[in-house]
């Protein structure tokens, strides 16, 4: 039994209607690199992650470069050493193979910028999945609408212009779903090939990319099930999807020996850890309680990765998803096509479900993807949802306009651009200018002391932009060698903030900053010039 689009001329017509359209969608690429460009340009300092995979893309230009002790150090020893996959790395690395002739500051700079032009570009070629995605499932406005406004949702533009894997993530996701929506339209096995192997490129992004694969599998067992497809159908369709997958994403596997090296998917942090630790999450992460267990922690769980979502699609898209979801039901239940970003959205919420529950953090941007299907949905659903609103007495007849839509629309648009105008991390601009100032500071210590030097920095800016940590962060001398230590810690009221995760480093810098026999020197604040009581950050030194 094979599968055949059914209503197929309604199915061709909103195909159809996508094509020739050339000026809009060159006009939403314009709106997406503009927005992007603009958040690159307001950017004080980049998120924790991306200097972390800055130095892995430069890792795999130079794997020996910062490693005097391994000189036999290959890329496929990068492969293995790094906790992340390779895709997004190796984007950067492309990328700052044309920022760095352009550009005249350190390499550390020049490496974040880098990554955000490569997240950036990613998310500027997202435009064109998002509008086959909508165009297939809702009709060629919806296409339209919802790639405008998933450019705009400040969680979004902002996530995918900070030097981190989301906007490549996001594309590949999407182009997954997009050739799996083509396959169960025509029914031809290469759209499944390339659903898999799109599929397997998120893999290469971020492990969770594996569901994109999955959930094409799934639509193809629920087809099954439904008496839409056949066995033999069936069973030629998943080899094609687990072909393209494992060409793509297998060999990664082989070099790493594993599904992945990343401890947050593979580690449980403090379930059964001790209820004295305190567990915060990564900055800019939501913590779940570690005290927590069982039911509770389960609830927990849940209601904050809903907290996180809401945030991520600016409150309003999210309300409109779940009308989308109900109001679009004819549109999309009927079609096997239109189950795949629903089904997928829900193996990325159980994802994140499973994140949250065992490393005991959760991010907004991890809701990224579902948040991109939940887009589709708010617009699609909106003309179902003002045809509700025609049949109300006396007022109806004003919802039968066609273009509530397209002002709805605006109007969650123009409630996104305030968040867009705030600099990016301005409140983490001291940490950028101490690792200017404790560049400044090594570059005055004599070679015996150099060997002597420990730099206390959890979350790791300040040494990555004095230029310490360019390769690799530095291993602490011997105790009976340390000459200087420096450290960079966050303060509010003249004491040490909490750290904002479990660090033993964090530790160690309030340590030295509460040592009464021998105090620290306060090197360089910020805000410069304020009292001690005022700064935000500040670098110590102390000698010894």
């Amino acid at each position: 039994m094979s599968i055949t689009p059914p209503n197929s001329r309604e199915a061709d017509g909103q195909s159809l209607a996508c094509r020739g359209a050339w000026p809009v969608l060159l006009g939403l690429v314009v709106v997406s690199a503009g927005v992007h460009a603009w958040v690159i340009g307001n950017t004080a300092v980049t998120a924790r992650d991306s200097v972390g995979l800055a130095r892995y893309a430069l890792n795999l230009e130079n794997p020996t470069a910062g490693y005097p002790d391994r000189p036999d150090r290959t890329r496929l020893d990068v492969l293995r050493d790094e906790k992340h996959p390779p895709a997004y790395p190796a984007l950067v690395l492309l990328a700052s193979w044309a920022v760095r002739p352009l550009t005249h500051t350190p390499l550390p700079e020049q490496m974040l910028l880098s990554a955000q032009v490569a997240s950036s570009a990613a998310a500027v070629l997202l435009v064109f999945p998002t509008v086959f995605l909508g165009c297939a499932l809702f009709g060629r406005s919806a296409g339209y609408l919802a790639a405008f406004l998933l450019q705009l949702l400040p969680v979004v533009a902002r996530d995918t212009s900070d030097g981190l894997t989301d906007g490549l993530f996001l594309l590949a996701a999407a182009l997954a779903l997009a050739a799996g929506v083509w396959g169960f339209r025509s029914g031809r096995w290469t759209a499944y090939l390339w659903s898999g192997a799109f599929a397997g490129l998120a893999y290469l992004v971020r492990p969770e990319g594996v569901v994109a694969a999955l959930a094409v599998l799934a639509v193809c067992g629920l087809c099954i099930v439904t008496k839409r497809l056949g066995w033999k159908a069936t069973t030629g369709r998943a080899a094609a999807v687990a072909t393209g997958f494992l060409a793509v994403g297998g060999p990664y596997m082989l070099v790493i020996r594993g599904f992945t090296n990343k401890p947050a998917m593979t580690q449980t942090a403090g379930v059964e850890a001790d209820a004295r630790r305190v567990v915060a999450g990564p900055p800019f992460a939501e913590a779940i309680p570690v005290h927590l267990a069982g039911k509770d922690r389960v609830g927990e769980v849940a209601l904050t990765a809903g907290k996180e979502w809401l945030k991520a699609t600016h409150y309003g898209v999210a309300i409109y998803a779940v009308i989308g979801l109900l109001t679009a039901w004819p549109l999309w239940a009927r079609r096997p096509e239109g189950w795949l970003p629903a089904v997928f959205a829900a193996g990325q919420f159980g994802v994140v479900f499973i994140l949250g529950y065992k490393a005991g953090y959760i991010s907004e941007r991890h809701l990224l993807p579902v948040v991109l299907v939940g887009t589709l949905f708010a617009v699609g659903g909106l003309p179902g949802w003002f045809r509700l609103w025609s049949y109300l007495p006396v007022v109806g007849w004003l919802f039968r306009h066609p273009v509530w839509p397209y002002l709805t629309v605006a109007a969650l648009a123009a409630t996104c651009l305030p968040p867009l105008a705030r600099p990016l991390h301005d409140n983490r601009t001291g940490h950028k200018l101490a690792g200017q100032r404790l560049a400044v500071e090594l570059g005055k210590l004599a070679s015996y002391e150099q060997g002597g030097v420990v730099v206390i920095d959890h979350y790791e800016w300040a040494q990555f932009f004095a230029g310490r940590s360019v390769y690799r962060i530095p291993p602490d001398p011997p105790a009976d060698r340390q000459t200087v230590i420096f450290a960079v810690l966050e303060l509010k009221d003249g004491t040490p903030e909490e750290a904002g995760f479990d660090s033993e480093r964090h530790k160690a810098a309030v340590n030295l900053f509460q040592d009464k026999l021998n105090p620290p020197e306060w090197v360089a604040t910020w805000p410069p010039n304020v009292g001690r009581e005022n700064a935000r950050v500040v670098l110590l030194r102390q000698k010894r």
